[in-house]
């Protein structure tokens, strides 16, 4: 074939062809700068009307007594921790009180108690001490210290009992600046004695102790019964006794022993109390103390408590816990929840969950954190009224 011919048999092929259409480009999206965590979540105070400009106020200009504070300034300062903890403590709890107070601080230097105390203050010079336990005396007196900026914090375990004022706590109690107990109850008898702050703030729940497990089943029961025996609980029992009439039920107190139709059962350590919240279908609670409460819920356990005001600090009846004010109301409730246990492994897993989004180990420690910065701004702007 000739070249001429080639190209006619070309331009005829082109010609017939049909016409494609032409693509279409997306154009590439321009890649803008990320802000900060801080320019993000930095927000103004109040949303000024529409004929107003917003005035940012400078901190730094500002008086100490005008200034705002944030958990975020907690990580300016530095912790010296001491914890004296007696036996039946788990050493994995240090370990959550030290892994927690890093993440909110900016350092921690954990000391024991008579590893030349005074010695180690001088040389780190802490902005905190804090002192976790039931062993509330120094070896020194606080105003030996050669810089003021000291705050020192006694976070008590006084959860069924508070600490003798006569031996435990010296009279000289201004070495402490904040005393921390886990029960609301006892703050007027310290407040009635000592000079320092007193605040409640209960213990998170050790999650390497207090979680959801299979137990075995010498462990497991239908009911497990807490708090103390007394005549008062009477009428409590008779109820109990007609809505489980052939099940398990476990006492966790003191005089339960000659109590017909209960088994009396003495914890030997955490690990079993955690098994013992875990075998149990239902728990019913007559103590007062909010720490047990955050430990059933750690283990997804189905709580009925006693109505009491703290209760409702943490917890929020209906949703992870359910509670009784008289016999009447706890009989319904054994009823009920017999009747509809899909209500009650709601109720158990809305407990659980926010055993782990709401009052945690760590969001108690954040707690500590806003009470300890609270205090600080209080006396900061006192000094300048």
């Amino acid at each position: 074939m000739k070249k001429s011919e080639k190209a006619t048999s070309s331009s005829q092929k082109k010609a017939t062809a049909a016409s494609r259409t032409k693509r279409t480009v997306t154009p590439k999206l321009k890649i803008t700068k990320r802000n900060t965590s801080s320019e993000v979540i930095s927000f103004p105070h109040a949303f000024p009307a529409s004929d107003q400009v917003l005035n940012h106020r400078n901190e730094q200009t500002l008086s100490p007594s005008e200034r705002s504070i944030t958990i975020r300034d907690a990580k300016q300062k530095r912790v010296m921790l001491l914890c004296e903890m007696d036996k039946a403590w788990e050493p994995s709890t240090e370990v959550h009180f030290r892994h927690c107070l890093r993440m909110l601080f900016k350092e921690i230097i954990t000391m024991k108690i008579d590893d030349n105390l005074l010695e180690s203050l001088s040389l780190y010079q802490p902005d905190v001490l804090l002192m976790i336990g039931n062993k509330p005396t120094l070896p020194f007196p606080k105003d030996v210290l050669p810089w003021k900026g000291l705050k020192a914090v006694l976070w008590l375990n006084d959860v069924h009992e508070p600490l003798s004022l006569s031996t435990d706590i010296p009279c000289e109690s201004s070495m402490w600046d904040l005393v921390i107990t886990q029960n609301s109850e006892h703050i007027a008898t310290y407040q009635s004695h000592l000079s320092s702050q007193i605040i409640y703030l209960p213990f998170g729940a050790d999650p390497d102790l207090f979680s959801p497990a299979t137990v075995p089943l010498h462990l497991q029961s239908d009911l497990i019964l807490l708090g103390d025996y007394t005549d008062r609980l009477v009428p409590y029992l008779d109820i109990i006794r007609t809505q489980i009439q052939h099940g398990r039920i476990l006492a966790l107190g003191e005089n339960w022993d000659e109590v017909p139709g209960v088994e009396a059962w003495q914890q030997t350590s955490e690990h079993e109390l955690a098994q013992l919240f875990n075998g149990a279908d239902m728990i019913v609670s007559w103590r007062k103390d909010q720490c047990h409460r955050f430990t059933i819920a750690a283990c997804g356990g189905f709580l009925i408590a006693e109505e009491h005001m703290d209760l409702h600090r943490y917890m929020s009846p209906g949703d992870d816990c359910i509670s009784f004010q008289n016999p009447g109301d706890l009989g319904a409730h054994l009823a009920h929840y017999k009747a509809h246990p899909e209500e009650k492994r709601r109720i158990a897993s809305g407990a659980l969950t926010r055993s782990m989004y709401n009052y945690s180990f760590f969001h108690l420690m954040m707690d500590f954190t806003n009470d300890i910065l609270t205090s600080a701004l209080e006396e900061r702007r006192s000094s300048f009224v």
